[in-house]
């Protein structure tokens, strides 16, 4: 598979906080794989910060010193993540650290760093093309599938399904246990499936057991949602809304849609106390970034409306599981959010 990384003028630098030093490290061993000469040094990393911090280092000569103090200190803890992941993961990590100051790319790669990169590239699917973006979620999916296979009974089958196959499901009838995955995966189930992994390379996969509690295999039963869980998944819903709303709006024309679950989820809303509310707005809150930077459409600046609905709940019996529908009719494009609360299955019963 060919993975196209974007081009220099569009790999920009992100707009993440300083703070988030285990994505700053991806994106440095990212870098390392895009460059020429496949070498990142602190002082490029700093070199790209003053850059874009630029305005405010002109501000005189002592600020300057100080600022430039505080981004090298900074840089310097991204730097300390990649030697704990090299002295953690020495077999499979597929860079050197020269001097303590340059991350270099090995000059024979194995296997076993191949399996290192590709997982890389799946966590920085934003600085990809929109081909290997696709290919590449794919080809998580199909990597999924074996270790799957390791993790759950042997009455179990596992197989790919979907419009294109490229989903996993793990289908137990006789336990009468469904566990869906798609695009995204359970935390406690991506947890297994990471071990799984590890244990393969290492030729230990017979000794991979299944922990019923930790994968969090549920049986299915008849059991409705209770009222009040039903009610805190509306109101999740509605603050995703209205925190989407706000953020794009401020950048483009944004419309949100009134229909019978706009009115149901506001109600479900005013049920909750300023606590729960609270919660919920920081949540949704922490991850639009990265929706809208996953998704540039939908931020992107144009004289067409994009507008926001909630999908109503007869949608999921028909097999489309989002919550919420945003499209752009200009450009007939159209994306959905599957928002979940409390919730570790990726198709929820309701659908």
């Amino acid at each position: 598979m060919i993975i196209m990384i974007k081009t220099d003028k569009q790999l920009k630098v992100p707009k993440w906080s300083k703070n988030e030093i285990n994505r700053w490290a991806d994106y440095i061993e990212l870098r390392c794989l895009y460059m020429d000469d496949h070498l990142v040094s602190k002082d490029d990393v700093l070199d790209i910060f003053i850059d874009e911090d630029l305005d405010e280092l002109q501000r005189g000569e002592a600020e300057h010193s100080l600022k430039y103090d505080k981004l090298s200190s900074v840089i310097g803890n991204y730097y300390e993540i990649i030697k704990y992941r090299k002295s953690k993961h020495p077999e499979y990590y597929p860079f050197d650290i020269e001097d303590d100051r340059c991350i270099v790319l090995k000059d024979n790669l194995e296997n076993k760093h191949l399996h290192y990169i590709y997982l890389l590239l799946c966590s920085s699917l934003s600085f990809m093309d929109q081909s290997s973006m696709q290919k590449i979620t794919h080809a998580f999916e199909k990597y999924c599938c074996p270790f799957m296979r390791l993790l759950v009974p042997v009455d179990a089958r596992t197989e790919l399904f979907g419009t294109t196959r490229d989903t996993i499901i793990a289908d137990i009838s006789k336990l009468k246990y469904h566990q869906w995955i798609g695009n995204a995966v359970p935390v406690n189930l991506a947890y297994e499936i990471a071990i799984a992994i590890k244990l393969y390379l290492e030729g230990k996969g017979s000794s991979v057991e299944i922990d019923r509690e930790v994968i969090d295999a549920k049986e299915v039963n008849e059991k409705k949602v209770s009222t009040k869980s039903n009610d805190q998944g509306r109101a999740y819903e509605y603050a995703w809304m209205q925190t989407l709303y706000k953020a794009i709006a401020e950048l483009r024309k944004t419309r949100i849609v009134e229909n019978s679950s706009l009115v149901a989820n506001e109600k479900a809303w005013s049920l909750m106390d300023e606590d729960m509310q609270e919660i919920f707005m920081t949540s949704a809150g922490a991850a639009i970034d990265m929706v809208l930077e996953l998704e540039p459409r939908m931020a992107e600046v144009d004289s067409d409306e994009l507008t926001l609905e909630f999908q109503k709940d007869g949608q999921g019996v028909k097999g489309d599981v989002r919550d919420i529908v945003i499209k752009r009719k200009n450009i007939e494009w159209e994306i959905g959010l599957s928002i979940k609360h409390n919730h570790d299955a990726v198709k929820h019963s309701k659908g």
